[in-house]
């Protein structure tokens, strides 16, 4: 059973962004590289696919898909044409609409999972259509079917935000908001979903046919997300061997 991995990046576009144009992009091409050369090298196993939605608030541009579930060789790197920060925060309103749409995307599939990734520096502020409670029951559902929810922030209590959308606090990470620490960040983002897809490789070539199975392995693994050093990543020839304990399947 050849599964499918929905790559979501739910991205901060607000006004307080805009010192972090360049990082940002650079950050995100950056990822879709990991992401392309994992969907090349794994795609009899594996199927990938990725989406980028910016979300502001007031600004020139509306909340949008910079990206939407495409194949990985065939999207372009983003640009500042594409990227402009400006306006508010619709944060909950980014999350909801998204997940929901997701969600009913992957049960068309035989089998789908999704590691989904939300960046913001800053708290909601103008969202209209979700509320807390709302985002919180839909990441519930996502997770309790083993998908990987990832909450990175800056200049926000990451772990207090993440309880109140009940995102694991194993999934986050907080970055300092600098040229430097914008970098590291991307850098860290970009080899967990390397690694994080290959877990996904393994869990196909282990778990065949068992669903049921295949979501135990991935609700244990999307908690050593960001735990993981790279030379603590599954070998994709022995799905069952880690250095890490917690992040065994079994």
């Amino acid at each position: 059973m050849k599964s499918t991995i929905f790559n979501l990046i739910i991205l901060d576009e607000s006004g307080s962004m805009s010192d972090m144009t360049k990082s940002t992009i650079s950050g995100c091409n950056e990822t879709l590289n990991t992401i392309r050369f994992a969907s090349e090298q794994n795609a009899d196993t594996v199927r990938n696919l990725v989406s980028i939605y910016a979300f502001q608030d007031g600004g020139p541009v509306k909340s949008r898909y910079l990206v939407k579930n495409a194949n990985p060789k065939d999207v372009k790197d983003i640009t500042t044409k594409d990227y402009r920060p400006y306006g508010n925060t619709p944060l909950l309103d980014a999350v909801g609409s998204t997940l929901t749409e997701l969600k009913a995307i992957a049960e068309t599939h035989e089998d789908a999972t999704g590691i989904v990734t939300i960046m913001t520096d800053g708290y909601e502020n103008s969202s209209t259509q979700y509320n807390w409670k709302q985002v919180a029951n839909i990441i519930s559902q996502l997770r309790e079917i083993g998908w990987t929810i990832n909450l990175i922030g800056a200049n926000i209590d990451v772990k207090e935000m993440a309880s109140m959308m009940n995102i694991n606090v194993d999934n986050t990470m907080a970055y300092h908001q600098t040229e430097e620490g914008t970098k590291d960040m991307w850098g860290k983002f970009s080899s967990s979903i390397g690694q994080h897809i290959q877990d996904e490789v393994c869990c196909s070539m282990a778990l065949p046919d068992s669903k049921e199975e295949r979501i135990k392995y991935r609700k244990k693994s999307s908690k050593s997300f960001f735990k993981r050093k790279k030379e603590d990543a599954t070998d994709p020839n022995d799905p069952f061997a880690s250095n890490d304990s917690d992040s065994l399947p079994f």
